[in-house]
Formats: C-alpha cells, structure tokens, sequence
C-alpha cells in the first residue's frame, strides 16, 4: 500500500542505546523494509557478520540455504555441492555458503552462458552445468568426476535425476 513500507526480514545495524544489540550491531528483523524501525527487542536479533557471505545472505534466501547445507545436508569438510538454480536467490548464496562450511568443490546449474560466466567469477563454483548446452548428466559427470557428496536442488527435472 502506498506510504506503508514494504513487508519483510530485513537486516540493519542497531541504533538503540542499550546493551544487547549493542549500538553499530548487525540485526535482523521482520519489521518491514524502513529507514528506521522501533522494535522490541524480544523481536530483533543479532547476526553473526562472518556466519555467511554477506549480511543480504540473513535474509530468507541465504537463510534457506545455510539451513539446507548445514543442518538437512550436513555438508562435510572436503565433499563436493552441486547447487541447481545456481543464479536465483538460494544458490546465488549456496556456493558461498557451501565453501564457508568445508567443501572442497561447488557445482552450480543455471539456465545460460551468460550467467554461467557470471557465476564462475564469483567466489563458491569451480564449473557450472548450463542447461541445454547437453545432457545435464554427462555435463555433471564432468563438472564433478568424483561425483557428488551434497545436493542443493531448487529446481528439480532433469538436474535432480542426474544428480542421483
């Protein structure tokens, strides 16, 4: 509605003159995209700045996928991911994310060359699947010879067979 502000997590810095959060701190809350926002504190939460790769990453995408990596897949030390949608809003996080909890090698899958190069530019892919540019489980298969030891699929069909 116009005037209102936009509903949704946000993540600020705290400005209240109190202990905890300490003014300066990173939070996170749901009140709503403002500039400024009073809330209880009982609502407003401390992030951990260097948990994930960005403080955007807090928000409900990166949140999805550390808790999907961490929690539901347990990555390990040494595995290899391969995150399906790899350039939407869960695996743009899910690369990094994986590389932070301990995997040797990070796999994306996207829809285009384009954003395939965009993607191995950034930190947490070594090789991205492009779909339609093959069989997505010969191109798998290549990305990762050793296979994979975690799957962070948004997106199903195709990917989530090869991945088997």
């Amino acid at each position: 509605m116009p005037g209102q502000a936009l509903w949704g997590s946000v993540v600020g810095e705290s400005r209240w003159p109190r202990r905890r959060p300490r003014p300066g701190d990173p939070v996170h809350h749901s009140y709503g995209w403002r500039e400024f926002a009073l809330a209880p504190g009982s609502v407003v939460r401390r992030i951990d700045p260097d948990a994930l790769p960005t403080l955007a990453a807090h928000l409900s995408q990166g949140a999805t996928a550390r808790g999907a990596l961490r929690r539901a897949a347990e990555v390990r030390p040494g595995g290899t991911v391969f995150v399906t949608g790899a350039a939407r809003g869960v695996g743009r996080s899910g690369g990094r994310i994986a590389r932070r909890l301990g995997a040797r090698r990070g796999v994306g899958d996207t829809g285009s060359e384009r954003k395939a190069v965009r993607l191995r530019a950034e930190p947490g892919y070594d090789d991205i699947v492009v779909r339609g540019a093959g069989p997505v489980a010969r191109r798998l298969r290549r990305a990762a010879p050793d296979g994979i030891d975690v799957l962070l699929d948004a997106v199903g069909g195709e990917r989530l067979a090869a991945a088997r």
